[in-house]
């Protein structure tokens, strides 16, 4: 009790203080309303998950990051088929986590109320910390209204996150700290190895990429685009643009090679891609009229690992681990789905799955 009323009266603190900051800016003059023809809705709720309400701006804040990745992947914006697909996988993840956050209470792991202390009190450190970084209640009451949040809108987001955070360490961290050697057995780990077994016991591949060079300055030109290529970034095709009127023309890559390819490929090639590194450049090399820089743009040693190193069984334990973790978290959304009631509105009800 003594803690719920200390959080409350820092609350309250929060509130007041967040007043008088707005108190002491300058008041601006509004203009008449527009007609009500000409009045825009705010926001919009794009899915309810029980009473809980996600809204269109947070949907759209959710996919900007992933269409910006998409766009730089695709080299321009994604078009509406992707742009619908990034849409429908984020709408997913909010409703997923607010059915997970809605969930930790009845997980039946702990006590409600001894949830509801744990995130009371990661809320009060969450605060602490920011007032600390930020010097004072006062100013952090200014950086929420600087980013256009409440305290009720910041108090909801730490509940999101934290109760979400919360739900799964309960269903899958504690379950396999506490009994991780019932679900990797060395069979199990045996097994996997045995499946996987390429990935340990392989032999060396490599892809190289070539820039040929013709003309009286050949050779210069391809030890100058050598000499850069070995400090910058650039692609086979960066060089030919850059010496194109010198004589430079890009050659598709050669890949992916191995010890095999020697029956096809000039020894040399073979040798310099399969020795490596990543970024390697050979030195201009003259091959009939031609000069070529080569550079390996992709390496892949020749392994052997044995599953008796003690380095391959901890790889091993590492992957079974993440795999147990993904398929807990898939049984613990599994049982929050079946605790929640989820809607859409009518422009996302067919994103909805």
């Amino acid at each position: 009790m003594v803690r719920f009323r200390t959080a409350a009266l820092k609350s309250s603190v929060v509130l007041l203080l967040a007043t008088a900051a707005w108190a002491q800016e300058p008041a601006q003059e509004q203009g008449p309303p527009p007609p009500p023809g000409e009045l825009l809705p705010i926001d919009g709720v794009a899915a309810t998950v029980n009473d809980v309400a996600i809204l269109v701006s947070q949907l759209r804040m959710a996919t900007r990051a992933e269409q910006r990745t998409r766009e730089t992947e695709l080299g321009h914006p994604p078009g509406p088929a992707e742009t619908r697909r990034i849409l429908a996988n984020e709408l997913q993840k909010l409703v997923d986590s607010h059915a997970l956050a809605q969930s930790a209470k009845t997980l039946g792991i702990l006590p409600p109320d001894r949830v509801e202390q744990i995130f009371q009190d990661q809320l009060r450190e969450q605060q602490e910390s920011e007032v600390r970084e930020l010097g004072s209640w006062l100013e952090f009451s200014r950086s929420l209204k600087n980013t256009n949040r409440t305290w009720e809108t910041y108090y909801l987001e730490q509940r999101l996150d934290k109760m979400h955070q919360l739900a799964e360490e309960l269903t899958v961290w504690a379950r396999l700290q506490n009994s991780g050697n019932l679900f990797i057995t060395p069979q199990m780990m045996r097994d996997y190895y045995r499946r996987q077994r390429d990935e340990f016991v392989h032999d060396g591949a490599a892809m190289v990429a070539i820039c040929a060079f013709v003309g009286q300055d050949a050779e210069q030109v391809a030890q100058e685009a050598a000499a850069i290529w070995r400090t910058e970034s650039v692609t086979s095709q960066d060089l030919e643009k850059r010496f194109g009127d010198r004589g430079a023309r890009a050659l598709s890559d050669v890949g992916p090679i191995s010890a095999a390819s020697r029956e096809s490929q000039p020894k040399e090639l073979v040798d310099f891609a399969l020795a490596g590194p990543k970024d390697q450049v050979h030195a201009p090399i003259q091959i009939g009229t031609t000069w070529r820089v080569w550079k390996v743009v992709d390496h892949r040693p020749a392994e052997a690992r044995q599953f008796d190193d003690p380095a391959v069984q901890a790889e091993i334990r590492r992957r079974l681990t993440r795999l147990i973790h993904a398929s807990l978290r898939l049984q613990a959304l599994g049982m929050a789905r079946d605790r929640t009631h989820v809607w859409y509105a009518a422009d996302f009800r067919d994103l909805g799955r």
